[in-house]
C-alpha cells in the first residue's frame, strides 16, 4: 500500500521520520531496508540522516513553516485594501 505524506498529519510525519532515523542509527538497518517497510523512496531518508547528523533528533522535529517576508508595510497594505474595497472594480479599467 502506498501512503501520501500529504495526508498525514506532521506529528505523524515527524514521528516516522524519528523511528526510521532511529531503526538506522541505533539498529544499523539499511536504509533501503527502512524505506521499504515503511512504504517511502530510499531517498527520503539521506537529507533526514545528514540533518540528525548535524541537529540531532531536535533537528528532525516538527517545525511550522514560517512562510516568506511581506513585501509591503502595514501601511501600503492598508492602502491597496482601500483602493480594492472602496471602488467599483469597472473604475480601474476591469
Amino acid at each position: 500500500m502506498k501512503r501520501d505524506g500529504r495526508s498525514l498529519e506532521h506529528k505523524t510525519l515527524a514521528e516516522l521520520r524519528r523511528m526510521a532515523i532511529q531503526r538506522v542509527v541505533e539498529d544499523g538497518a539499511k536504509p533501503s531496508e527502512i524505506a521499504s517497510e515503511y512504504g517511502f523512496c530510499r531517498n527520503y531518508l539521506y537529507p533526514w540522516l545528514q540533518k540528525f547528523r548535524d541537529g540531532g533528533w531536535e533537528a528532525l522535529a516538527e517545525r511550522i513553516a514560517e512562510g516568506p517576508t511581506p513585501k509591503l508595510t502595514e501601511r501600503q497594505r492598508q492602502q491597496v485594501k482601500r483602493w480594492i474595497l472602496g471602488k467599483d472594480p469597472r473604475q480601474y479599467g476591469f
